[in-house]
């Protein structure tokens, strides 16, 4: 049975960051190239992304009882606090502040949206259109010789266009450059990246999901250069990376107008930072295209092994688990054991359930009466 619980969210963020830290690891290291190649991070990155869309319990949970930690924070998540005079759990309070957080990060997203379409709209009324019959005979995506970007970039996501530089850019440069640009549209990466934007006003909360989000950046771009120079011959495989530098270069130092962290996460392009990655991850990649796929089995078994386990208050039933309540000094509640030795915990008057385990932390203090 697939459930969403206080647990389950818990274990899936903290799976999440665990995987992100991992991720993170291996596209620092840039010997690890040779190893883990754009299969393995594409499945990489989709395992985080769905286990944080739907952070439930899976059918192959196995729940381990916690006898102090996660009761603890049970506790604390079900204790009182007063919100503009109306008395709320810590539990609903976190959400209420999750909800608006989400909002407000939802709004912007559109804003941003919007702001990046006014930019495109202008970039098209004052350019030039590209004739790319020269280069590429079967292309139909519109391209656009613009001095307000400082290098290719595609944006749209029904109907996708392509900017380039108003550089002297060779031949060569825009052959390889339309290459790439027009497999980010095949690939639907300006989509990936809205979902990503989707997934962080979500998280909001989470320092790692922004962290996230530039891996995911990288990788896209990653794959796309694989995925270019897959049947390349070598002159050709080479050519590639050259002009992947001089069209760094030719970008360097340059003054533009869409040059706003707001809006450049919605569309794809070159970027300085991610230079010297893409260059070794091709370097790796001309020998090796693909990851072993005993690396691939293991990365699959072990995600299985780490969002298999879920903790649970070992003092709550399942009666408890559904029909949560707060205790306080305000509230009556007792335990009552029976003539068998068995005990059950009475709220307000009403029987909640059994006690598996009197010696539970979590009841101490609460008086015990017999039958």
């Amino acid at each position: 049975m697939v459930r969403l619980s206080i647990s389950s969210l818990l274990i899936s963020s903290l799976s999440a960051i665990l995987l992100i830290v991992i991720l993170n690891t291996i596209l620092k290291r840039e010997k690890t190239y040779s190893i883990f190649r754009s299969d393995f991070l594409n499945l990489f990155y989709l395992i985080i992304l769905i286990r944080l869309f739907f952070p439930v319990e899976l059918l192959n949970t196995i729940t381990v009882p916690s006898l102090r930690i996660v009761p603890a924070i049970y506790r604390v998540l079900q204790y009182q606090v007063n919100f503009f005079g109306t008395p709320i759990t810590v539990y609903q309070l976190i959400g209420i502040v999750w909800l608006l957080g989400a909002i407000v990060f939802f709004i912007r997203l559109i804003i941003n949206t919007l702001k990046l379409n006014r930019l495109i709209q202008n970039i098209k009324s004052t350019s030039k259109q590209l004739s790319t019959k020269r280069y590429i005979s079967s292309n139909t995506i519109p391209i656009y010789v613009s001095s307000s970007v400082d290098s290719p970039l595609t944006s749209g996501l029904v109907h996708p266009i392509i900017i380039i530089p108003d550089h002297n850019y060779s031949d060569l440069e825009i052959y390889n450059v339309l290459l790439h640009e027009l497999q980010h549209i095949k690939n639907k990466d300006v989509a990936k990246k809205y979902i990503i934007e989707i997934l962080t006003c979500i998280y909001w909360w989470l320092p790692f999901i922004y962290l996230l989000r530039n891996q995911i950046s990288l990788i896209i771009e990653l794959n796309v250069d694989s995925q270019v120079t897959e049947k390349m011959s070598s002159e050709d495989y080479f050519d590639y990376m050259n002009s992947l530098v001089s069209v760094q270069e030719k970008s360097r130092d340059k003054q533009i107008a869409i040059n706003n962290q707001a809006v450049a996460a919605y569309f794809t392009n070159f970027h300085q930072t991610t230079l010297s990655k893409r260059i070794e991850f091709l370097f790796n990649g001309f020998k090796r295209k693909k990851t072993n796929k005993i690396v691939l089995a293991l990365l699959l078994v072990s995600v299985l092994i780490v969002t298999s386990f879920i903790f649970e208050p070992k003092a709550y039933n399942e009666k408890l688990m559904h029909d949560t309540f707060v205790m306080n000094e305000k509230t009556s509640q007792y335990i009552l054991k029976t003539k068998d030795n068995q005990y059950f915990l009475y709220f307000n008057g009403k029987n909640m359930g059994t006690i598996d385990n009197i010696n539970d932390p979590s009841l101490k203090g609460i008086p015990i009466k017999e039958e």
